[in-house]
């Protein structure tokens, strides 16, 4: 038997070593003052800590064969130990199943509680496919947001008076993710893209702004936000770049981080800002805020309508962050926030830097009056 303790490869040797010193200290007739013992048995200590006990039988075991006997020993400390086997229970105790893990396969949902194209319910989450609404509603007010619309204005353009600011945007939900919990936490993914322009002479293109983001919103009880990535740049027409030469041009990619609030059924309170990552622009400020109040109910207005305010205030660092102020009064029909769900009529003012890349030097201040369908 060896008692074995970490010495590496050198343990082999060690062993040998130590056995023939052993035997040599145990044969008979080379020290008559101490005999082996009856027995066959040796304890060796070595300079290192080691301790081997040798038992064997005189009369038969040769030098060769313990010899031998200490290889294998050897070999059987290199050898790794086996796992512990398991352990056996007491007398009169249950013997312990194994547990089988089920996974839980997704469940379809409920078609007339699905606001969406599908939904599932998958460990206590409800995932929707195409959600019909959004949690965060682009502002009523803001000149730069998604939706489709059109606009006359009193704005002069090279002594032309017949100016129309034209949107064709969406805003189009991907996935949501929601609990059982109706006032519980929220997430969606959304996707939006817009083309912004302006024509002078009831035709001419002047301006072009397109822009396009993947904000992932979020909401929870009354408050609702929004952080993503956002893309701007500014096209110049070929008519108006013969004619004037090259505008100022805008290109912006940036992070938003937006947040708002509900107060009761009809006011909502809100605000945005923005990190240009790059920016190409008059003034490389890469900073933007926004802000805004607005007055609408949240439900159904049926067939005949409701009215609507809305205030915002945008903030932006190439233009200075001189107020861009713009103010709404309306009527619409239909519900804010579901898909393609509310028409506008609008009459607006605007105060400050044009909304439009291309001018973005240049300050403005008109009245106009039109349409437009939101998300």
């Amino acid at each position: 038997m060896a008692t074995r303790t970490p010495h590496g490869r050198s343990l082999r040797y060690l062993l040998i070593v130590a056995g023939l010193v052993g035997l040599r200290g145990a044969a008979p007739g080379k020290d008559p003052e101490n005999p082996p013992a009856p027995t066959g048995r040796r304890t060796i200590q070595t300079a290192r800590g080691v301790q081997i006990d040798l038992r064997f039988d005189p009369a038969r075991a040769s030098d060769e064969e313990i010899l031998a006997a200490l290889e294998e020993a050897a070999q059987a400390l290199r050898r790794p130990v086996p796992p512990p086997p398991c352990p056996v229970p007491a007398a009169g105790e249950p013997e312990t199943a194994p547990v089988a893990v089920l996974v839980e396969p997704p469940v379809p949902a409920d078609a007339a509680s699905v606001d969406g194209l599908y939904g599932m319910w998958w460990r206590g989450v409800l995932i929707t496919t195409g959600p019909s609404s959004l949690l965060w509603q682009p502002p009523l007010a803001n000149q730069h947001e998604p939706r489709m619309a059109v606009k006359l204005t009193t704005l002069e353009y090279d002594k032309s008076k017949n100016i129309i600011d034209t949107s064709i945007g969406a805003t189009f939900g991907f996935l949501r993710f929601s609990g059982e919990e109706p006032s519980g936490l929220v997430v969606q993914q959304d996707f939006f893209a817009v083309a912004r322009t302006r024509f002078a002479h009831l035709g001419y293109q002047v301006a072009a702004d397109y822009s396009f983001g993947f904000p992932l919103t979020a909401a929870w009880g009354p408050w609702h936000g929004k952080f993503g990535f956002e893309h701007t740049s500014t096209h110049q027409g070929d008519r108006d770049l013969l004619k004037f030469g090259r505008r100022d041009q805008l290109v912006r990619n940036e992070l938003v981080l937006g947040a708002g609030r509900f107060l009761g059924d009809q006011w909502r309170v809100y605000g945005v800002a923005g990190y240009a990552v790059s920016l190409s622009a008059a003034r490389k400020v890469p900073s933007r805020y926004d802000w805004g109040v607005e007055w609408y109910g949240r439900g159904p207005t049926g067939f005949c309508g409701r009215p609507f305010a809305a205030f915002d205030m945008d903030l932006r660092g190439e233009q200075g962050y001189e107020p861009g102020v713009t103010a709404q009064v309306g009527w619409y029909w239909g519900q804010m926030g579901r898909r393609m769900g509310a028409l506008r009529t609008v009459l607006e003012y605007y105060d400050g830097k044009s909304p439009f890349g291309g001018f973005q030097r240049e300050r403005e201040h008109w009245f106009g009056v039109g349409l437009a369908v939101d998300y």
